[in-house]
Formats: structure tokens, sequence, C-alpha cells
């Protein structure tokens, strides 16, 4: 288990068996549901064509190249013995993985309630993926859902299960009368589920949004749920991102103190933002660009500056396009000097 116990009072293996014990639905006909992030699961391919193999989908649709299927968010159904659950169980807890569901539903009709949100509105109107398997998002974004946002996620599931932010802990949702019901659990202690209690969820005002898509219908995320589930790993991506620039960027680096790195990115990211780059990779890439070539790279250089000015590209697009440049065309012009 990547995330050992908080105390010391029960084994791993203690864990594991109370954690299996509270994830398998006890209702008959019920299955266990995991969606797993590919980006955050080392070897996850590999995995799940291991032999014996879980039964298993990509959430996209279509064939996928191989960079893609390896992050892709994979649907796959667990069983109570299984080698590939038993990896989950002992690896998995506590590394933001996945999330996991109970329910009746086939396997197809799971694959279909979990496409449908892979992409959700931001408040501003634009659609954008919603990577809402990371259990980090789930714990914080479920329980400022609306009702007619609770009907949408939870439809033919029982119960949503995952880590909690204390590594022994689970939390569990089930949908009450329309309003979201949580616990605390403590897998191989014996101890009573602890309810948490839940803010009131917005009102009424429905958060679904109709769309012709393939998603039938998108989830529109209200400002509040924004700042919920993005707050805390935003406070946490300058350094995340200053540890990026001092290992690929020792020599621009080298003479910043901390104060200064942390000051350096987060100007670099707002310059980023007055074109629309928010999604935290894209964010790195933009204050790697600028360690190498300056903060005001963007204004400074032609190139960047008139690949940026491709509105018809998307931000992610276009911070592709100045990776692109700088790899294939300016470091061998500097290499050939």
């Amino acid at each position: 288990m990547s995330g050992a116990t908080s105390e010391s009072t029960i084994s791993p293996e203690e864990f594991q068996r109370g954690l299996r014990h509270q994830l398998f639905p006890s209702t008959p006909g019920a299955k266990l549901y995991a969606v797993l992030d590919g980006a955050s699961i080392p070897n996850l391919l590999s995995r799940l064509y291991s032999k014996p193999s879980p039964e298993f989908v990509s959430l996209y649709r279509g064939e996928l190249e191989r960079e893609i299927a390896e992050v892709s968010p994979y649907l796959v159904r667990l069983e109570p013995r299984s080698p590939f659950t038993d990896w989950i169980l002992a690896e998995g807890w506590g590394s933001h993985w996945g999330i996991f569901a109970a329910s009746r539903a086939s396997f197809k009709d799971m694959r279909k309630h979990f496409r449908t949100f892979l992409r959700v509105q931001l408040p501003a109107g634009k659609p954008v993926y919603f990577r809402y398997y990371d259990p980090r998002v789930w714990r914080a974004f479920l329980p400022t859902a609306d009702g007619a946002q609770l009907r949408r996620l939870f439809g033919p599931i029982q119960s949503f299960t995952c880590e909690g932010a204390e590594l022994d802990e689970a939390l569990h949702y089930e949908l009450e009368r329309g309003k979201l019901s949580a616990q605390t659990l403590r897998p191989g202690r014996e101890e009573k589920p602890r309810r948490v209690e839940l803010a009131p969820s917005a009102g009424a005002q429905s958060s679904l949004l109709p769309h012709n898509g393939d998603e039938g219908i998108l989830l529109r995320i209200r400002q509040e749920q924004l700042d919920a589930f993005s707050g805390p790993r935003r406070e946490q991506l300058p350094r995340k991102v200053a540890k990026y620039l001092r290992d690929e960027c020792p020599k621009e680096t080298a003479t910043m103190s901390d104060a200064e790195l942390d000051a350096f990115i987060r100007d670099g990211f707002k310059r980023a933002a007055e074109y629309g780059i928010s999604v935290e990779w894209d964010l790195c890439r933009f204050c790697w660009l600028a360690a190498l070539y300056g903060l005001e790279f963007d204004v400074e250089r032609d190139w960047a500056r008139n690949l940026l000015a491709a509105i018809e590209q998307t931000a992610t697009e276009r911070v592709d396009l100045l990776e692109y440049h700088q790899q294939n065309y300016l470091v061998p012009m500097y290499n050939q000097g």
C-alpha cells in the first residue's frame, strides 16, 4: 500500500482486507467498478493486459495512439479476488489512482455513464476536459454539487468511494432522497463510520447544459465549484513548477532564490493567463520557456509572439507549437552556432 496508515495499530494487510470488505457491495447483483487514471498509474496498460486480465475499456473513443492510451482514463470491473484488484488496493491507495463505484448496471452502460463527465462547461461557457476520476478532485467537487448535478452524477450508481485526505480513510458517498450522504470509513478498524457534515448545496438552479455531441449533456460548473476543486491544487502548482525548473533549467535558475523563483513563476502564470493558458502542464511549459528565453519572451521573441497570436488554435495547441518550435528549430540552430 503506497499510503501507509496514519497510526500503527493495524498492519497494511489488515487495512487492505478492511478496504476490500468496504469497497465491494453486498447488495445482490451489484458490482464494483473503478475509473482509473492512466496518467497517474505507472505501467497501467501492461497490468490491464496481464493474464488474468480484468474487464476494462478506455473512456476515450476509437483507436488510440500509444501515447494517448497510456494516459487515458479506464473503466475497470474489479473482482473481489484477483491479482489486479490486489495490486490496486496494495499500491494505489493514497496515490490518487482513481475512484470506485458500486452499481448493478452493465459494463457497457457504466462506460456510457462515465463518458458523460469527461467534459464540462466552465462558468465562462468554455467546454473543457474534467479529470473527475482524480480522488482529490472528486472529494472536493461532489459535496458542492446541487440536486441536478447529483442526480446526473449518480445515475445508475448506488455509491461512490474514494481515498480521503488521511491515508487510512475512505470517503463513501450515497444519494439519499436526492441529497448527498457522506461517511468517513476507517478500513480494518472496529469503528462505526463517521458521517461527514456537508454544507448546504446551491439552490435549485439547474447545472446541466444541453449538448448535441457524444456527451449528451454537459455538466455546467459553477464558479464556487471550480474554486473548490482547483484552489488547493493551484496553490501547490508553483512549488511543483519550481522543482521542474530547477531540474530542467539548472543554469537559468541557479542565481534565483526560492522566493525569486516563486515570484518568477507566478508572473509567468499571469502572462500565460492572458493567452487563455490555464491547464497545469501548459502553465509549466510556458514557465519553462520563460526560464529559457526570458519572462517576456512572449512579446520580445517574434516566433513566440506569432505562435501565441494564432487564435484559431486552442491554448494547449499553441503551447504545443511553442515547444515544437523550441525543440525543432531553436535548439538545432543554437547547437550549430
